[in-house]
């Protein structure tokens, strides 16, 4: 059994062959990946935004990070499923997509955090 990537889906491979009519192995879709990677939250602009704003930001990013939370469990829940069917390339994608979520993570986190920094910096000009 061979196996591939498309996007966030892991793709199992396995090779069928007619017993009756001699033809080329033709390789068929075997299971598939349900681990989704959760939308971003929008960050609003701290110049412009309000106190309710900014703290539904808050609440919206709780959920992305306890939504990657579950990504990445179901991405290590993929992984050990298959086990020695995965090869390298395919372990390091998977390694790939769960450093991917911590760096979006702490992308959000850091923008949210300079947002609150204008946003700040906006109020006491005012």
């Amino acid at each position: 059994m061979q196996g591939y990537f498309l996007g966030a889906s892991l793709i199992l491979l396995a090779s069928t062959a007619s017993s009756a009519v001699e033809t080329p192995s033709i390789t068929m879709p075997v299971v598939a990946s349900a681990c989704q990677l959760p939308k971003s939250p929008t960050i609003p602009d701290g110049s412009h935004a309000t106190d309710a704003q900014l703290e539904d930001a808050i609440i919206r990013i709780k959920s992305f990070q306890a939504d990657l939370m579950d990504y990445r469990q179901c991405l290590q829940k993929e992984e050990t499923a298959f086990g020695e069917a995965l090869n390298a390339a395919q372990k390091d994608y998977i390694a790939q997509l769960y450093n991917s979520s911590v760096d979006t993570e702490a992308s959000i986190a850091a923008n949210f955090n300079a947002q609150i920094k204008i946003f700040r910096e906006t109020q006491v000009v005012k």
